[in-house]
């Protein structure tokens, strides 16, 4: 008698709505894409992306071809696309691309990118601890606010407008470029890339920017905007943590990825006791510990305001790896 395959069994935090994305009718890019790249995730990506996308990536200052880059590359840089036309038709909305799904829209707090910086410990301020990304893409070294993200307004760059929602453009863009790697890897070899370790690194920086929200925009925190900003943060950090188990045994620098997470569990920095603390309060024990690999500190070494609260509704659903039926 064959013995059962064991059902892994997931915390689930509910998740978020998702609005339908329609293709777009007329497309000003129209390069197809190569046979050696072409994958389902990428493919989806590609037929939804903006209407206006150039297609154009700048290497060593010269116009090159989004095409000529890795697939992971493409459907990161096409998926910035989608969510920068989506987010023209509702400027109060932050909205990122599923693939296979639809939209996740998030409406838009007071709090700045700029604000987000404090509340992301030292030691996670790049994957090797070393700046890196977020200088990047949070603060850069002079502790200014740095020029990926800054928007252009009636032609003049308007540093520090930047809203705290940026980084999950970022982080979503880099799960859908890691989601397309892996899939090209398997099908065409390997891939060349460290894809794997944005998706994790950036739900470090999307953390900070919910901390930065629910400190300095109050009527925000407790709003119906905020619950719908943390089921959307749960949802995309479960993306994270799947395509990072997925990505072992490849070259896409899962062990990076691991690293860098052991790293933040490791942490008794001021910063990162906050941010754990943080985590259980607003999702609860039992998801931090499937989610992060760490549960919440003794209560005697918490101030009353860092207890958590009991955690919203959730249940155990059990999922096939590495991605369920239907979600790329």
């Amino acid at each position: 008698m064959a013995s059962k395959r064991p059902i892994a069994l997931e915390v689930i935090y509910p998740e978020p709505e998702f609005e339908v994305v329609e293709p777009a009718q007329e497309f000003t890019w129209r390069e197809t894409i190569p046979e050696n790249k072409d994958v389902p995730i990428l493919r989806d990506i590609y037929e939804h992306r903006a209407p206006k996308e150039a297609g154009i990536l700048f290497v060593n200052g010269k116009k090159a071809s989004m095409m000529s880059e890795d697939t992971g590359t493409v459907a990161h840089e096409l998926t910035h696309g989608i969510h920068s036309y989506l987010e023209k038709g509702s400027s109060d909305f932050a909205a990122f691309y599923v693939p296979g799904k639809g939209a996740v829209k998030v409406q838009k707090s007071l709090v700045r990118r700029i604000d987000i910086a404090p509340f992301i410990p030292k030691e996670l301020r790049g994957i090797d601890g070393d700046g890196g990304r977020f200088h990047t893409y949070i603060q850069d070294k002079h502790g200014r606010e740095p020029e990926a993200g800054t928007p252009f307004i009636d032609g003049k760059k308007q540093v520090g407008s930047a809203n705290a929602l940026y980084p999950w453009d970022e982080w979503v863009s880099y799960i859908n470029g890691a989601k397309a790697a892996l899939q090209a890897e398997k099908e065409f070899g390997k891939q060349n890339s460290d894809y794997l370790t944005g998706p994790v690194e950036f739900s470090i920086y999307a953390l900070g920017s919910m901390m930065a929200v629910k400190k300095l925009d109050p009527k925000y925190a407790s709003s119906d905007a905020f619950l719908n900003m943390k089921k959307a943060y749960a949802y995309f950090t479960r993306e994270s943590m799947r395509v990072l188990k997925a990505g072992r045994e490849t070259s896409l620098r899962a062990d990076k990825g691991e690293a860098y997470l052991e790293r933040f569990r490791k942490s008794n920095s001021t910063e990162a006791r906050a941010m754990k603390d943080f985590i259980v309060s607003e999702f609860g024990a039992e998801w931090t510990a499937h989610t992060f690999g760490f549960g919440a500190r003794p209560l005697a070494n918490r101030t009353e305001e860092s207890k958590p609260t009991p955690p919203e509704r959730k249940s155990l659903w059990p999922f096939s790896w590495p991605f369920r039926s239907g979600t790329p």
